[in-house]
């Protein structure tokens, strides 16, 4: 497992639902997860949009706007 993949495990493995996991289920999670990575600024969701993922943002860097 990459560096990466360790701290988001790991960074996983501290918030519920998945503090609940069996180790080797937590460490199958981010190797099914898809990254991205957004600049200052970007909105990454427009409030009333269809929504089927789950927004982890590790440096809780995020400004939430409402219109």
């Amino acid at each position: 497992m990459s560096v990466e993949l360790e701290a988001i495990r790991d960074f996983l493995a501290e918030h519920d639902p998945f503090a609940h996991l069996p180790a080797d289920t937590l460490s199958a999670v981010p190797h099914m997860m898809t990254m991205s990575y957004v600049r200052r600024g970007t909105h990454i969701i427009e409030a009333g949009a269809v929504n089927d993922c789950l927004w982890g943002i590790p440096s809780r860097a995020v400004d939430v706007e409402h219109c």
